[in-house]
């Protein structure tokens, strides 16, 4: 029976969702395209050289070329700003790649979940917010909050998710305010 619940839940959802951009519509500072995949969507972008910068060091950029789906929470140039210069040289640092990939992973999550279904799974859960597994294997804790979409990471520092729903051939990006840092 609750299977059978949370299946009409996310159905309802899926109906509510409404159409997604439509093929080459361009988000602000950033082109996109339907028919890329979400690594060549964001090396197209502007506003997001530091995280194409540390997808490529990291294998996350090849994961992220595959068909997955795949939903993103992806922090732009202004989220890694609010990072210490000293905690930026650390990551980027090439002795550092597998930090800095479990860092990248933590913003990634399997599966095609666009803002509505966020939402509801967010509002469904009993527990205050919806768990999410991320490629990394750490956590991200999603909560609708004033109309909006904030996630929590292991560590208790929060994002707001900006910008939604931005459809790719392989998933799905969100633009989120914060570096998830899960360690």
């Amino acid at each position: 029976m609750t299977s059978w619940i949370a299946c009409a839940f996310l159905g309802l959802a899926l109906a509510a969702a409404g159409p997604a951009l439509a093929a080459d519509q361009a988000v602000p500072n950033w082109p996109m395209s339907q028919s890329r995949t979400i690594t060549d969507n964001a090396e197209a972008a502007e506003g997001f050289s530091t995280l194409v910068s540390a997808m490529t060091q990291t294998d996350i950029a090849r994961l992220l070329q595959e068909p997955g789906p795949f939903t993103v929470f992806a922090p732009a140039d202004a989220a890694f700003a609010k990072l210490s210069p000293q905690r930026m040289q650390t990551l980027m640092h090439p002795d550092n790649r597998s930090e800095l990939a479990r860092l990248l992973g933590a913003h990634v999550v399997r599966g095609k979940m666009s803002s509505p279904i966020l939402t509801a799974m967010a509002r469904a859960s009993a527990h205050g917010g919806y768990r999410m597994y991320t490629v990394s294997g750490d956590f991200l804790l999603l909560r609708p909050r004033d109309g909006k979409l904030w996630l929590r990471d292991e560590h208790g520092s929060v994002g707001l998710i900006t910008m939604t729903d931005i459809s790719q051939s392989n998933g799905v990006i969100h633009v989120v305010d914060t570096v998830l840092v899960p360690f």
